[in-house]
C-alpha cells in the first residue's frame, strides 16, 4: 500500500534541526579542544597557576559553555516527548482524538520554553566567554620586551628548526586562545539563528497537526498507522541521541577540566 506523502509530517522539523545539529556538533568538538588546551596550559605555565583572581573567570566561562549545552540537549531530547505524544495519537484510537491533542500542545509548550531558555542560556555564555578570555590573556601575557623575544625571535627559531612549535606552553596558550574563543563564539551566533529556524519549523509543525491531519493518520488502516509512526520514533529516537551525546561529552568535558586544570592546585 502505498502511504499518503502526509505520512512525512515531522520532516519539515527534522530539516531545520540538522544545522542546528551540525553546530552543536562542531560547537561541542571545540569547547572540548578548549578546555584541554585550557588545562594544559594553565598547569604548566607557573605565571598562571598562582593567579588566583583567575579561578572565577575559568569556572564561569567554562560552566557557561557547559550550561549552555546542557540546554541544546534538552531542547533536541524534547522532540522525544512531543513525537511520542504524536506517535501515541497515531496509533491508539481508543482514546479521544481531544485527550491526544492536550497532550500534544503540552510538549509544544515545553519546546517553546526550552527555546527561549536557550536564546537567554546563550547570551549569558558570550558574555562569560569574553569575561573569560580577558582573564586568561591577562593572566598569560608576558611583559612587551618578553613578548617580542617570545613571538619573533625565539618561537620562529625553534619552529624553523623543527625543535618545538612553540617555545612554551604560555605561548601555545596565547597564540590559539584567541582564535578557539572567536570560533566558539560564531558557532554560538550561528546557533542562535538556526534556534530562530526552530521556531519557525514548530510553527509549521502545529499547523500539520491540526485536527484534520491527524484524523485523516487516525482513520488510515493499521499497518499504514504503523509505518507513520515508525517515522515519528525513528525521528525521535536520533534527536534524543544527539541530546545524550552531547550530555556526556559535557560531563567528560566537566571532569577534564575539574582534575587535569585544577587537581594539583
Amino acid at each position: 500500500m502505498t502511504l499518503p506523502s502526509k505520512m512525512s509530517y515531522g520532516n519539515p522539523l527534522i530539516s531545520a534541526l540538522r544545522p542546528t545539529q551540525a553546530i552543536v556538533s562542531i560547537l561541542c568538538e571545540h569547547v572540548l579542544a578548549m578546555i584541554r588546551s585550557m588545562s594544559q596550559s594553565l598547569r604548566d605555565t607557573d605565571k598562571a597557576k598562582p593567579a588566583i583572581s583567575l579561578r572565577p573567570a575559568v569556572e564561569s566561562g567554562v560552566s557557561a559553555l557547559i550550561e549552555y549545552v546542557e540546554r541544546i540537549a534538552l531542547l533536541l531530547e524534547t522532540f522525544r516527548e512531543i513525537f511520542g505524544a504524536v506517535s501515541t495519537a497515531v496509533t491508539t484510537k481508543d482514546v479521544a482524538l481531544d485527550t491526544h491533542l492536550h497532550n500534544i500542545s503540552g510538549e509544544y509548550d515545553v519546546f517553546s520554553r526550552r527555546v527561549e531558555s536557550a536564546r537567554l542560556c546563550s547570551a549569558a555564555t558570550l558574555k562569560a566567554l569574553d569575561l573569560y578570555e580577558h582573564a586568561v590573556m591577562k593572566a598569560l601575557a608576558y611583559d612587551p620586551i618578553t613578548h617580542f623575544l617570545v613571538f619573533y625571535i625565539f618561537s620562529p627559531i625553534v619552529y624553523h628548526w623543527n625543535m618545538a612549535k612553540y617555545v612554551s606552553e604560555c605561548e601555545h596558550a596565547l597564540r590559539v586562545i584567541p582564535s578557539q574563543m572567536n570560533t566558539i563564539r560564531y558557532l554560538i551566533r550561528e546557533d542562535q539563528r538556526s534556534i530562530r529556524e526552530l521556531e519557525s519549523a514548530l510553527n509549521e509543525m502545529r499547523d500539520r497537526f491540526k485536527v484534520s491531519g491527524l484524523e485523516h493518520v487516525r482513520g488510515l488502516p493499521d499497518d499504514a498507522r504503523s509505518q507513520v509512526a515508525s517515522v515519528i520514533t525513528r525521528a525521535a529516537g536520533k534527536l534524543w541521541g544527539d541530546g545524550q551525546t552531547l550530555r556526556l561529552h559535557m560531563q567528560l568535558a566537566a571532569e577534564d577540566r575539574e582534575f587535569r586544570c585544577w587537581g594539583s592546585a
